[in-house]
């Protein structure tokens, strides 16, 4: 990112953007750690925590829509640059664009196997509830 791009300094737990916001830039980790995190239905999950060097909010610049999760500053707060959308279009022709595209990847990749574990779990859970529910009905 270049050097003139605007650091922000957070302190723990600030709300740096939220799940349905707008989506006018991403962010470099340059300090402390950022927790990305959904909410449905009151239940908060957890997706990841990102540490210094990495970057994040940049999905919905590919795609023009809203955030699809929210970023909060780590227990020890964080410092972070910011990458503007004209900044980030700009950049389509340097490498960094290789690092966003490896980082979003790795990302996905992580996502499809939380996605796997929690439908396996969920799996699980129904197959239980099942055999409870038959012993249940051949006790009746």
């Amino acid at each position: 990112m270049e050097a003139g791009s605007a650091v922000r300094h957070l302190s723990p737990g600030h709300v740096l953007f939220d799940q349905g916001d707008r989506a006018d830039d991403a962010y470099q980790i340059m300090q402390g750690s950022i927790r990305i995190e959904t909410e449905t239905r009151g239940t908060v999950t957890l997706l990841a925590v990102l540490r210094e060097g990495q970057i994040f909010g940049e999905t919905a610049l590919f795609d023009g829509g809203p955030r699809s999760a929210r970023a909060v500053a780590g227990p020890h707060g964080a410092r972070v640059r910011r990458l503007s959308r004209d900044q980030f279009e700009a950049l389509l022709e340097e490498p960094l664009l290789r690092e966003l595209v490896r980082d979003m990847a790795q990302r996905l990749r992580d996502a499809d196997k939380t996605v796997g574990t929690l439908s396996a779990a969920e799996s699980a859970r129904r197959s239980y509830v099942e055999h409870i529910r038959i012993g249940r009905d051949r006790a009746a």
